[in-house]
């Protein structure tokens, strides 16, 4: 069986280098994910079956590099698409990738996603019977990537009294390995941030922070400076911010619960993106994002040329069921999706007791 489509409880032959020490402290799950036993590793890669490190981040080089002077297979190992209640190393992640073809959020080139997308598309009935649970675990239990959702129904009230309609403009973090993967950098936020304001002359603007920014680990890529400079450079968005129409969200607010007040969503790469379609909103993306290309967005970044037009659901069951393992949120052992995505989603409840 090819990496990227695995199946959890697989014999365990060979060997995988570990290079990471985070990723070390992860080892049954690497095991659970690659099929193969982890070793320790600091330099050499020999003897070895495959190296495993994580995603195409910069922590991954000396992985990457290891694995290419030996010949062998990279596994690119990344947290899925639900992760935890908060960001950060005081909880580990409820579901993960493993990917020996690419990673899902890099585009410069092809990842298994890719090809499991493709496979889905070509019988669209299955995946959506395959797609369901998760479409529904995501609408009913208000799921996303992370999940400390605290703020009361008082947050969206300006939304709610809008009169020209919202649009929602999706911040990031620096550094983010999405944002380079999706041929992105600040000048694509900005582009986009302009973009909404001109395209979207009466409605409410409002830059929603990414939750690592609002923990204060991260800084976004909307800051005051970057504000003001895109405004100064575009009248539709002077106009809008002098005239009380742009407006930042800080308060953490489930996904699902803010789509329902606005409009139109636009992203770069964040993974609310996919959410946003799954709230069957219509969304602009300025990168080229895991969900892009497939005809579900109005794409303003160039195509990857790999990628054709597939349902919705064919990008859920691809991603949810075919990509994407699970593990049990209070033991780490593997489990099915529904599983996990029902723990997570009492964790979250049993946080705000």
């Amino acid at each position: 069986m090819r990496f990227g489509a695995r199946g959890l409880g697989e014999a365990v032959t060979g060997k995988v280098g570990v290079f990471s020490s985070g990723l070390w402290r992860l080892r049954a799950k690497v095991a659970a994910l690659t099929g193969r036993q982890p070793e320790r590793r600091w330099f050499s890669a020999r003897d070895l079956a495959a190296v495993a490190g994580w995603g195409h981040k910069p922590t991954a080089r000396r992985a990457r590099a290891s694995a290419r002077a030996a010949g062998l297979p990279y596994l690119a190992i990344e947290d899925g698409f639900f992760r935890s209640i908060t960001p950060g190393e005081t909880e580990t992640s409820v579901s993960h990738v493993c990917d020996a073809e690419g990673v899902y959020y890099d585009a410069r080139g092809p990842s298994a996603l890719e090809r499991l997308v493709a496979a889905r598309a070509a019988d669209p009935a299955a995946a959506g019977i395959a797609a369901a649970p998760a479409l529904d675990a995501m609408r009913r239990l208000k799921l996303s990537k992370y999940n400390l959702f605290d703020a009361g129904p008082e947050a969206l009230a300006p939304l709610e009294r809008a009169r020209g309609g919202v649009a929602l403009v999706v911040d990031q973090t620096f550094g983010d390995a999405a944002v380079e993967g999706a041929g992105a950098d600040a000048a694509t936020f900005r582009a986009m941030l302009v973009a909404a304001a001109e395209e979207n002359p009466v409605a409410t603007i409002v830059l929603r922070t990414h939750p690592e920014t609002r923990s204060g680990r991260r800084s976004g890529f909307f800051g005051s400076a970057a504000i003001a400079a895109a405004a100064a450079a575009s009248p539709a968005l002077a106009e809008a911010r002098a005239q009380g129409r742009l407006i930042a969200l800080d308060a953490a607010v489930a996904p699902m619960d803010l789509f329902a007040c606005v409009a139109r969503v636009y992203v770069v790469s964040s993974q609310m993106g996919f959410e946003a379609l799954v709230a069957e909103r219509p969304v602009v993306c300025f990168g080229r994002a895991f969900y892009a290309g497939w005809g579900l967005t109005d794409d303003r970044a160039p195509p990857t040329g790999r990628r054709m037009a597939a349902p919705l659901a064919a990008l859920a069951a691809a991603a949810f069921v075919d990509y994407a393992r699970y593990f049990d949120p209070e033991t780490g052992a593997p489990c099915g999706m529904i599983h996990a995505l029902e723990r997570l989603a009492d964790r979250r409840d049993r946080h705000f007791r």
